[in-house]
């Protein structure tokens, strides 16, 4: 029985590494409200990205959001993707998944509901951004929202997704996304990737 469980566990530790890791700051005016880490899995065919954030800052009220990004690919194509927000005005979640040939797409998220499905398949969504430079990619998946964006190269390593009429920039270097400045109708924030020695 003991060995069974070992064998589980390094099992599952194997499965669930971390293949590739990023961590970033979350700012607004240059003052540090958070933090966000990025994973990226690798298991056989499947390639799975984790996005996990949390936010906690003073705006006339205290404002916390845990925010995660779950999303899995299968040969290149995703098979499924799911969203959870839990935050000072309510638990939200989102799911896209593959079956039958179209995506089922439920969104229960702040003020946005949707139930629809997706007929063509996705090769790309935004937690790939955080890995990935979207050189060659017309349009991506915007989780949460349970939408497909598109997304602009402006110049050089520089990118714009427009998700609900927020542009958002990510801006890479060496392939690598550094920053990304987030649209928001209050106050714009940036994520902003640390260097090696901070992580």
């Amino acid at each position: 029985m003991k060995s069974w469980i070992t064998v589980f566990f390094l099992t599952f530790s194997l499965l669930c590494r971390a293949e590739e890791r990023r961590e970033f700051d979350i700012l607004v005016a240059g003052i540090k409200i958070g933090e966000l880490s990025a994973h990226k899995t690798i298991h056989d065919s499947i390639t799975s990205y984790c996005i996990t954030s949390v936010v906690n800052f003073w705006f006339f009220v205290r404002v916390k959001i845990n925010y995660s990004i779950t999303s899995n690919y299968k040969n290149e194509k995703l098979i499924s993707s799911f969203v959870e927000t839990k935050s000072s005005k309510g638990d939200f979640t989102s799911s896209v998944i593959w079956e039958e040939n179209q995506y089922k797409v439920k969104v229960d998220t702040y003020q946005y509901k949707k139930d629809t499905i997706l007929l063509a398949p996705i090769y790309f969504n935004v937690a790939r951004l955080y890995f990935e430079e979207p050189d060659k990619i017309k349009n991506l998946l915007a989780d949460n929202y349970g939408q497909i964006a598109p997304s602009v190269k402006l110049e050089d390593n520089v990118y714009q997704v427009i998700v609900t009429g927020n542009a958002n920039r990510y801006y890479y270097a060496s392939g690598e996304m550094e920053k990304a400045i987030m649209h928001n109708p209050i106050k714009n924030f940036e994520i902003r990737r640390r260097s090696s020695n901070e992580d």
